[in-house]
């Protein structure tokens, strides 16, 4: 398991004051599983970002994923990951949403 935590002491908008990324990693079997979380936060706004009315910073960045990988003696490596697992959307540039839930399965082979 690994922790990331981070403090920007900017003025930039948009650039997060905190930053964090959690993550477990564990390998059962032969498969390889990752679990990890990562948020941005207390991120000011810029020149073109309108807030409601009380809001000093932009919305929260957030992202839950999973990835699992099982590798085969053959060089053949099979993927699946889905990434914002829980959907979140948030405006990162304005009129720009970050991407939603993304699903992939991967076969690779190698020779």
């Amino acid at each position: 398991m690994t922790v990331m935590l981070k403090v920007n002491d900017t003025d930039q908008t948009r650039i997060p004051e905190y930053i964090t990324v959690i993550t477990w990693q564990q390998t059962f079997k032969d498969v390889d599983y990752k679990v990890q979380y990562a948020g941005q936060f207390d991120r000011k706004p810029g020149a073109y970002d309108f807030l409601p009315e009380g809001q000093e910073y932009l919305d929260d960045l957030k992202k839950l994923s999973l990835f699992i990988t099982k590798s085969f003696t053959n060089g053949m490596n099979l993927n699946f990951a889905v990434e914002n697992i829980t959907d979140e959307e948030v405006e990162v540039l304005p009129y720009y949403d970050n991407q939603g839930r993304q699903i992939n399965l991967t076969l690779q082979y190698k020779w």
